[in-house]
């Protein structure tokens, strides 16, 4: 076999190393797989430049206007990274951002030839295929919850099957009998199960979007096979239990909680947006949790609409521009050379059904849908950019945007391998390894945040100042915050209640941070206000040790949390019912001798579990779990302790948690 049709195997392979590897939620917060990503996407670059040449850019040939749209599309992102109040987040999106954009073409050339074209889909029809086999697999295996596998979240695998399913049910050109019919049987067939078994509303849409798109392109018999999978696929998704009930109700209620606050945060930087990379740093200051729906200490990484995250992170700006490049990747100018057609129809409609996932769904800033959508891209285009043997090549700019572009990653990927060191070393070697990750890349929040936290025991005023700076850095992320407040506290610094304010104003569901700030000046007229609104969110906190130091602070705190505005009244009298009883036993003026002083500890942690994990969805590093604030607890009163907090009601109002530690205004 000629060389030329070996070359259509590379973007299989370029699909396979993101799929299954470098673009998954876990796997690709490590440093391995990100280097070995970043090496990839810059090396399809160089080959890109390599082959394109000046007299490509004319505007009469046909793949002119997406490769202008791109360029635009990338100075976008310059523009709004550069206004960014945190362009940290932004900095590697920005410097991988062309070599992604140039996927499409390289996409296209290695596709160029129908033997080349024909041995490519084939192959991809096998690794859809494999990760539709792979995650039923394991699936079954798990025996619980929707099908994730090897992606490492439901709505990832679904947007990567929904976008290659078209490719793969078109592999190897006209249908024949024989085994390239039978391979595409199988991918679709595995896919639309699969698909299904995400248990993912959205990603039945987009496959339903993928398969009309197919059957309005004519694509003779398999139109047929399109249609009834979108039929097929509701009909598994039914059987296997239609989602998650209620559990994809509260789903939908909790998105709408970050659209508003996505909605919000544009309107505050409606042109440029909050940069790239924005969305995990900076939408905390403009959401508003609502009781019953979104847990306290949420991590919210994602807006779960990529309109509206783009809006969010581009402004306007880079949104028209990426809308543009869409639209000319669905919609590009010339008829193509006939062999091909029902590759690029099957490109469109890949990327057609992949934007209606990612229009409600996550993208969690893993990279795999964006190759993967850019390799649909790349397959819309295919035959559409005339063979040129003739002008002046780019090899040399292409070369050298992949040199500066690895000497700007490579401390940046050197300070996550030490990341990943320190991770998995001992207290020791621990602190060393952070310390180089601070040195090396000094403005990513987690690495000093982690230093913070392990060096506490050693340098109290080191650990808060080095925690300070981390909530400084990311801005609005409010676990770092509530660190930063705690460290403070026990530092004995005179930037502790701010600290802790900032956090009750990122999260006002939380309960350490006003408990917190109330022990900063417990005779303060707002301290009451502060100890009830802690109450509220975690009424454990009545058993606190931090109470016997001021008993009639606690009796206070039970009297406001029993007026407490926005809140159920049956919960209020059972607040106040169970402050007497704690205040009773704990003051009682019998001896207790034979009950032992001793306290257990209620902790703030974070990274507990990957689907939570702050390092993961925040700032894509691997979870290490941690604490960020504790507080006492007598375990003699806890015992009695039953109420469920007032903020996982769903009877509760938002306006009962205001941004602030204290009590919510009164209502006119």
């Amino acid at each position: 076999m000629k060389g030329a049709a070996l070359g259509g195997l590379l973007p299989v392979a370029l699909l396979a190393l993101f799929t299954l590897w470098s673009g998954t939620f876990f796997h690709g917060a490590g440093s391995a797989a990100a280097v070995v990503g970043h090496l990839a996407l810059l090396a399809v670059a160089v080959a890109v430049g390599r082959r394109l040449r000046w007299v490509g850019w004319r505007a009469g040939t046909a793949t002119a206007t997406p490769a202008v749209a791109a360029i635009a599309l990338w100075l976008a992102l310059l523009v709004s990274w550069s206004a960014s109040p945190v362009p940290r987040a932004g900095l590697v999106p920005l410097l991988l951002a062309p070599a992604l954009l140039a996927v499409p073409w390289w996409v296209g050339a290695c596709w160029r030839t129908t033997a080349a074209a024909t041995l490519g889909t084939r192959a991809l029809s096998v690794l859809v295929l494999a990760l539709a086999a792979g995650s039923l697999v394991e699936l079954v295996r798990r025996g619980d919850g929707p099908a994730a596998w090897p992606l490492g979240h439901h709505l990832l695998l679904a947007v990567a099957l929904v976008v290659l399913f078209p490719l793969a049910v078109t592999a190897g050109g006209p249908a024949r009998a024989g085994a390239g019919r039978s391979l595409r049987v199988a991918a679709g067939a595995a896919g639309t199960v699969a698909v299904a078994a995400t248990g993912s509303l959205l990603g039945l849409g987009g496959l339903a979007v993928a398969c009309w798109v197919l059957w309005r392109q004519r694509l003779g018999r398999w139109r047929w096979a399109a249609g009834g999978s979108a039929g097929a696929a509701l009909g598994v998704w039914t059987w296997l239990g239609g989602g998650e009930g209620e559990g994809e109700l509260a789903s939908w209620l909790a998105r709408r909680t970050y659209w508003r606050a996505g909605w919000e945060g544009w309107l505050e930087r409606p042109l440029v947006g909050g940069g790239p990379g924005a969305t995990p740093w900076r939408l905390a200051a403009h959401w508003r949790p609502r009781p019953g729906v979104n847990p306290a200490g949420e991590v919210v990484g994602d807006l779960h609409s990529l309109p509206l995250q783009a809006l969010f992170e581009l402004g306007l700006l880079g949104s028209a521009a990426a809308v543009w490049l869409g639209w000319r990747m669905l919609r590009p100018q010339g008829a193509g050379a006939a062999e091909h057609a029902a590759l690029r129809r099957a490109g469109r409609a890949g990327i057609a059904g992949g934007l209606v996932v990612l229009g409600g769904g996550v993208t969690l800033g893993t990279t795999a849908p964006w190759v993967v959508l850019a390799v649909a891209g790349g397959a819309a285009m295919v035959g559409l950019d005339p063979d040129r043997s003739q002008g002046r090549g780019l090899a040399v700019p292409a070369v050298a945007y992949a040199m500066i572009a690895m000497l700007l990653l490579a401390p940046l990927e050197a300070a996550r391998y030490a990341y990943g060191r320190a991770r998995a070393a001992d207290r020791d070697p621990a602190r060393a390894w952070l310390e180089r990750a601070v040195s090396l890349d000094p403005d990513f929040p987690l690495y000093r945040l982690r230093l913070a936290l392990e060096t506490r025991e050693r340098g109290a005023e080191r650990a808060a100042a080095e925690a300070l700076r981390a909530a400084e850095a990311a801005s609005a992320v409010p676990a770092l915050w509530l660190a930063a407040g705690a460290l403070g506290q026990r530092a004995a610094t005179g930037w502790a209640p701010a600290a802790l304010e900032r956090a009750c104003s990122l999260d006002p569901l939380a309960a350490l941070p006003p408990m917190l700030h109330m022990l900063e000046q417990p005779q303060a007229k707002e301290a009451a206000d502060e100890g009830a609104r802690a109450l509220l969110a975690e009424p454990r906190l009545a058993a606190a040790v931090a109470w016997e130091e001021n008993p009639e602070l606690l009796l206070e705190a039970g009297r406001q949390a029993a007026t407490w505005p926005g809140v159920e009244e049956g919960w209020r009298a059972a607040a106040a019912q169970l402050v007497r009883q704690v205040h009773g036993s704990r003051f009682d003026p019998q001896p207790r001798s034979s009950e032992p002083d001793s306290s257990v500890r209620l902790v703030a942690s974070f990274d507990r579990e990957p689907a939570t994990a702050l390092s993961l969805h925040a700032f894509r590093r691997l979870p290490w779990r941690g604490e960020l604030a504790s507080t006492a607890l007598r375990p003699r009163l806890l015992a009695a302790i039953g109420l469920p907090a007032a903020t996982a009601l769903p009877a509760t109002r938002s306006e009962a948690f205001p941004r602030h530690c204290g009590r919510p205004p009164p209502a006119h």
